[in-house]
């Protein structure tokens, strides 16, 4: 897989992959039937045809393997699922797009398809690769596409694998053969585990991901975000009593409706905490971040009037600002978070909710962004904050609809909270 090195001795060589893939050019035993990039067509070499082909060949016939067309900046894996049978005219209808796109990208690769599950490799320029992806991604024959792997060498380039394969398609049926058997355990086996990585791991990751960037080298960088911080009131005092089962059910449904929310509006859920979560927003997508916080409070009131959970209610902060991005952590753990005072402003936002009785609590600076989108934003009070000298301004929607409304027998755990902290600081 490496790049190609000068070598006195070229021409008496030098790796089996490297002579099939010179010898695919013009041995007819490799012109292989070539499909798309979700094809179910298959024309597998035999073992006597693989003998036959290294045995046409001799070093004295091989002048160079490494040829400016050999080598490629970018490769990319990836998993998806089918969503349906695809039908034989349809399938002939891929293979010749595919014949004469992949060609005129000069994109080679290898689809691996197993029962459902497909496993692809595109190797090229990076643009089109990625181009392709992406418009493999929106088709609507598979589902659920995961990159698992990139490799990229853009200054030197690597050895293309799949020389002469514009789109190779290896189907793995069901078979008493062991090998088939394995291969198929196998594949399931990453798919499955990708998709289960997939549910743990924040969107914002995923998408760099699937562009092609590795998170751990990406730089550290300053942008303008709003972050949200939420957490549901009297969390202690509500499930002192009740089961875990009750517990959990109830922090899912939390979850589900913010997370829910939030991602209609183009925010992303960074953390879940315990009882909490941070969410982020780009700047220019301030408005939505109320929008999605107005939603998620009236959704979860409908669940306390629904008698789901009585007592389910939520604070709510946000704060718009610079902050710094990035990969923060040791060798063995590693997160892509934000560190600034905008999130802690949003934090202690959030904790002011419970004095102020308004589900919804932001600072000045989401105040000027939303303002003229918002006709019931008012200011609340200007409170003093840790380790600041001036204080900040509060505001919030003034809706009856958005005010907390929790039991006398809740508030009590609240009120503890503000004596401790103290009335105007946090």
């Amino acid at each position: 897989m490496g790049s190609c090195m000068s070598n006195p001795n070229k021409n008496k060589i030098l790796n089996v992959e490297a002579i099939m893939n010179a010898s695919s050019h013009n041995n007819p035993y490799t012109n292989r039937s070539k499909t798309s990039n979700l094809g179910f067509v298959d024309s597998p070499l035999s073992n006597a045809h693989l003998n036959s082909t290294t045995s046409i060949l001799s070093t004295s016939n091989i002048i160079s393997l490494c040829t400016p067309s050999d080598l490629v900046p970018f490769r990319l894996s990836y998993i998806s699922r089918a969503t349906r049978v695809i039908p034989a005219k349809e399938i002939a209808d891929i293979v010749s797009f595919a014949q004469r796109n992949n060609a005129r990208l000069n994109v080679t690769g290898a689809l691996v398809t197993c029962g459902d599950l497909f496993l692809q490799t595109l190797e090229g320029d990076k643009t089109n690769v990625m181009s392709l992806y992406k418009k493999i991604e929106k088709d609507d024959r598979h589902t659920n596409c995961v990159i698992i792997n990139t490799e990229s060498a853009e200054e030197f380039g690597m050895q293309r694998k799949y020389n002469g394969w514009a789109m190779e398609n290896i189907y793995l049926k069901e078979s008493e053969s062991v090998l088939h058997t394995a291969l198929n355990t196998m594949l399931q086996t990453v798919v499955e585990s990708h998709y289960l990585i997939e549910a743990y791991t924040q969107k914002s990751v995923l998408k760099m991901i699937r562009e092609g960037v590795d998170p751990r080298t990406k730089p550290i960088e300053k942008v303008n975000k709003v972050i949200m911080f939420s957490d549901i009131c009297s969390y202690t005092t509500i499930t002192e009593s009740k089961p875990i089962e009750y517990i959990h059910h109830m922090l899912n449904r939390y979850y589900s409706i913010m997370d829910d929310h939030i991602s209609d509006q183009k925010g992303e859920v960074s953390k879940l905490l315990g009882d909490g979560l941070m969410a982020s927003f780009a700047k220019e997508d301030c408005v939505g971040a109320v929008h999605a916080a107005i939603g998620a409070i009236l959704e979860l009131k409908k669940s306390r009037h629904n008698k789901d959970f009585e007592n389910l209610e939520a604070g709510i902060g946000l704060s718009c600002g610079e902050i710094i991005e990035g990969s923060f952590g040791s060798n063995r753990k590693l997160d892509f978070t934000y560190i600034s005072d905008v999130c802690n402003r949003a934090s202690r936002l959030e904790g002011k909710t419970r004095e102020t009785g308004h589900s919804i609590l932001f600072d000045e600076n989401v105040y000027l962004l939303v303002k003229d989108h918002f006709p019931k934003a008012v200011f609340v009070d200007s409170i003093s904050v840790k380790g600041k000298k001036e204080k900040v301004k509060v505001y919030t929607i003034d809706d009856p609809n958005l005010r907390i409304e929790l039991p006398a027998m809740l508030n009590k755990e609240n009120e503890v909270k503000s004596e401790e902290t103290g009335s105007k600081s946090f």
